[in-house]
C-alpha cells in the first residue's frame, strides 16, 4: 500500500516545494478545460477497471511476478494515471464549484491532508473487514464506488474528529501532536 500511496505524497510535497499554486495560476488561465480533460481521461480509464486494478488483490511488486513484469507494470501505471486524473477532477471540481472562493478549496485540501493518516488507517480496516464483505458480490460500479466513498469519508471524519478531542488517543492512534 505504501508503494502505491507514496507517489501521491511526493507529488503533493513537490507541488508545494516548487510553489505549484503560483505556477498553476501563471500558466493555466481557465480551470474548466483541464477539468474536462481530466474527466475524460478518468472516465476512459475507468472503463478498463477490473479486479486486477484493485491494489489489495494484485499489490505492487515487480519482483514476485518475473514472467508478468510488463503486465504488472501496466497495472501500476494505470493505477497512478487514473489516481492523478481522479485527484485533478476532485480538486478542480471543488475549485469550480466554489468559484470566487479558492481559499475554501485550499482549506478543504489542507484539512484532508491533515487527517489523511487517519483516513488511510480507517480505510484499510474498513476495506478488509467491512466494505469487502458488503460489496463482494458486486461487479465494479462507479455509482457504488462514489456512494461508498462519500459515506465512508463522512464516517471517517466523525471518527477522526472524535479521536482528536483526546490528546493521548490522538497521538497514539493518529500521530497527532
Amino acid at each position: 500500500m505504501y508503494a502505491f500511496m507514496y507517489p501521491y505524497f511526493i507529488a503533493g510535497f513537490l507541488f508545494n516545494k516548487i510553489n505549484g499554486v503560483v505556477l498553476y495560476k501563471k500558466y493555466v488561465k481557465k480551470d474548466w478545460p483541464l477539468f474536462v480533460v481530466s474527466i475524460i481521461i478518468f472516465i476512459f480509464l475507468y472503463s478498463f477497471y477490473n479486479k486486477d486494478s484493485y491494489i489489495y488483490i494484485t499489490a505492487i511488486s515487480l519482483l514476485e511476478k518475473k514472467n508478468k513484469l510488463l503486465v504488472q507494470l501496466g497495472i501500476d501505471l494505470y493505477r497512478y494515471i487514473i489516481g492523478f486524473s481522479g485527484s485533478l477532477v476532485v480538486i478542480l471540481g471543488c475549485k469550480l464549484i466554489t468559484g470566487r472562493r479558492p481559499g475554501l478549496v485550499l482549506k478543504l485540501i489542507v484539512y484532508w491532508g491533515r487527517i489523511s493518516l487517519g483516513i488511510y488507517i480507517l480505510n484499510s480496516y474498513s476495506n478488509l473487514y467491512l466494505i469487502a464483505k458488503i460489496t463482494q458480490n458486486f461487479s465494479p460500479n462507479l455509482l457504488i464506488w462514489i456512494v461508498e466513498t462519500i459515506f465512508s469519508m463522512a464516517v471517517y471524519v466523525v471518527i477522526i474528529e472524535s479521536i482528536r478531542k483526546f490528546p493521548i488517543a490522538n497521538k497514539l492512534l493518529l500521530g497527532g501532536r
